[in-house]
């Protein structure tokens, strides 16, 4: 988890972190100082992780490592004030689709065309296939 900073070039915004990122698991609680060192201890939600906000104005990106690079898979959605926490609870759901454009870091406000929901849970992979009808199909 780390604070991040958005970067608009052009019409697309990147997340870019601003602090260091550390190891992080459910159960625990990161808190970031006001001069924006980050610690992580337990104490957290039992499914889930807390974000303890004591600098000005951050927010929280969770990382994941994908094909060995690491890669931003949550977002906050807003800047929390000083005194704020926010709790992250993820679940085993992830989304497909094509955007033009897409890349690492890239922020989306919402998917506008057809896409697959899949459900995680049990599995470590997954394979889909876009058809010849425009569609999308889990294998």
């Amino acid at each position: 988890m780390s604070l991040n900073m958005l970067r608009k070039t052009a019409a697309i915004v990147k997340v870019q972190a601003s602090t260091n990122v550390d190891s992080i698991r459910p159960g625990q609680t990161y808190t970031l100082t006001p001069d924006y060192r980050g610690s992580v201890n337990d104490g957290g939600p039992q499914d889930g992780i807390r974000f303890n906000n004591q600098a000005d104005r951050a927010s929280p990106i969770v990382y994941r490592t994908i094909n060995g690079s690491r890669a931003p898979i949550y977002v906050g959605s807003m800047q929390l004030p000083r005194g704020a926490s926010q709790e992250i609870k993820p679940n085993n759901r992830i989304r497909v689709w094509f955007q033009r454009d897409g890349q690492s870091g890239t922020m989306i406000d919402g998917i506008h065309d057809q896409s697959i929901e899949i459900d995680m849970s049990g599995r470590t992979s997954a394979t889909v296939v876009f058809n010849d009808d425009f569609t999308w199909s889990l294998q």
